[in-house]
């Protein structure tokens, strides 16, 4: 069936829309009420953003189309925390390969830094080499 809810029958849009709609309302206010006080999607834009998910998907019976709607909601939501969390963790930082970096050298002791550096050299061959 394309339509949410055939069960419906021949009742105009305009009667079954609005029940569907707050049936879907009821079900994201649960599912965000799981999530943290400070997400910025409120029901009505989950339940917007889901309904765009579910397109002109065939559903089975009334339970087929509310069980898809929870999960499109649920993946919205988890979408969401993944970017955020890839995002709070520098997601959209600029990644550069630490062999094109060009350190200064610091001044002071050259000895120092020619030991260091032979040090490093020697940790770097295999064993027995």
């Amino acid at each position: 069936m394309s339509e949410p809810l055939q069960h419906c029958g021949n009742r105009p849009a305009d009667e079954w829309l609005p029940l569907i709609y707050s049936e879907l309302r009821r079900l994201a206010a649960a599912k965000m009420a799981q999530e943290q006080p400070e997400h910025t999607l409120q029901a009505t834009g989950l339940v917007h953003e889901a309904w765009l998910r579910l397109g002109v998907g065939v559903f089975a019976n009334r339970a087929h189309f509310f069980a898809a709607a929870s999960e499109a909601m649920r993946r919205i939501l988890v979408e969401r925390a993944r970017r955020k969390h890839r995002d709070k963790r520098g997601g959209g930082a600029e990644h550069v390969d630490v062999d094109d970096l060009e350190i200064a050298a610091p001044h002071g002791n050259e000895e120092e830094s020619l030991a260091i550096h032979e040090a490093l050299d020697r940790l770097a061959r295999p064993l027995g080499g």
